[in-house]
């Protein structure tokens, strides 16, 4: 059976992003969540500060790239395609020596705990994620990619896995991780989380007065807005 202790979280974050991870870190600690997150990093300026705080900080190398990782991009742009290319190598790097991993995006705050649920949730599953569907829309099986628990096996580090494809294909044809994911889909043995109590951004501005979440993961807004968005939910940490 699945144990809190066989499960690791990870975010991916660069200097430009800063804020929004600290965020994440600042919402799991006043709420009391039981989650020791690790921050995979494209930057030097991201690394020092997330180490200095005593958080598990991995530095990316990027050097072989020859381009820097370290701005805010906004979602769509040429240089944001590039950056989500590495949640595959936070997912793999830690995938390979652990029964689950968790990915979790940077513009997500968590509310309550939810290990319970997800425990409870992936039994013998491949792996089970947040819900992409807008209530403005019937795409009712696209995944998010933000929020995603994954099962260490041959199929999934197999998929989960940078080298299978490149950086420059990510970037040429905005090939983007959410895309990826929901190509090959079809390949696993998968479940989609309940968007009331894992509610993406669109789903969330439409029910929140009834919604009683244990993450809020604010996607569908685009640059700086999402942190004027949370904070004016009450939902900024920092």
């Amino acid at each position: 059976m699945t144990q809190p202790a066989d499960i690791k979280y990870v975010t991916l974050t660069n200097k430009g992003y800063i804020e929004y991870t600290n965020n994440l870190l600042s919402s799991i600690k006043q709420n009391k969540i039981n989650i020791d997150l690790s921050i995979y990093t494209l930057d030097t300026v991201s690394y020092d500060y997330f180490s200095n705080i005593n958080v598990r900080t991995k530095l990316i190398d990027s050097s072989s790239y020859n381009e820097e990782f370290s701005e805010f991009e906004l979602q769509n742009s040429s240089d944001f395609y590039k950056i989500v290319y590495f949640k595959f190598f936070c997912l793999n790097d830690l995938l390979k020596s652990s029964k689950f991993v968790l990915f979790l995006d940077g513009d997500i705050v968590i509310k309550k705990d939810f290990s319970k649920k997800i425990y409870e949730m992936i039994d013998k599953s491949d792996f089970i994620a947040q819900s992409n569907k807008s209530p403005h829309d019937d795409n009712i099986d696209e995944i998010n990619s933000g929020f995603m628990l994954f099962r260490s096996n041959k199929k999934v580090l197999k998929y989960i896995n940078p080298d299978r494809f490149s950086l420059k294909k990510f970037s040429k044809f905005k090939f983007h991780d959410q895309t990826y994911i929901n190509n090959i889909k079809s390949k696993f043995d998968y479940k989609l989380l309940d968007l009331d109590d894992f509610p993406n951004g669109a789903h969330f501005k439409k029910y929140k007065d009834r919604l009683d979440p244990y993450i809020i993961h604010y996607n569908y807004i685009l640059g700086h807005e999402k942190k004027n968005q949370m904070i004016s939910d009450g939902n900024w940490y920092s």
